[in-house]
């Protein structure tokens, strides 16, 4: 049986994260069928491929080069369930596209996103440890 995710006892950094949510975390619960340390490991590899492809937007000079990073980016989050992320991803591969480059306050607010979603997997994962969460 899948380990649950709301417990008694739960540490209040873990509850603010998982309802703070950049991540909705209903999808990716269906994604994983419910399993935490799926969702957990899910997260970690998401987590892994934003800290891969996020610095290549907009430090690239190679226009292929950022639409491969922003399809990465875009594909993974609509995995996860990151709406926002993959909202500016997919604005961004639109402006790419129509402008060849992009604009310094798309790349911040990528950036921006990236960063809040990164610190949020960090809180789940950490909470998650310290108090032994989903583990049977």
């Amino acid at each position: 049986m899948p380990a649950t995710r709301f417990s008694v006892g739960q540490s209040t950094a873990y509850v603010r994260a998982a309802w703070s949510r950049p991540i909705d975390m209903g999808h990716l619960a269906k994604q994983a069928l419910g399993d935490w340390g799926i969702e957990l490991e899910v997260l970690r590899v998401y987590d892994d491929l934003l800290e891969s492809y996020g610095p290549r937007v907009g430090t690239v000079d190679d226009a292929a080069e950022t639409g491969r990073a922003l399809y990465m980016i875009r594909g993974a989050s609509s995995g996860v369930g990151a709406w926002g992320i993959r909202d500016f991803a997919a604005g961004a591969e639109a402006e790419l596209a129509e402008v060849g480059i992009l604009g310094m306050e798309t790349v911040a607010d990528l950036a921006m996103a990236i960063a809040e979603v990164r610190m949020f997997i960090a809180e789940l994962v950490e909470a998650s440890v310290d108090t032994s969460i989903g583990h049977a």
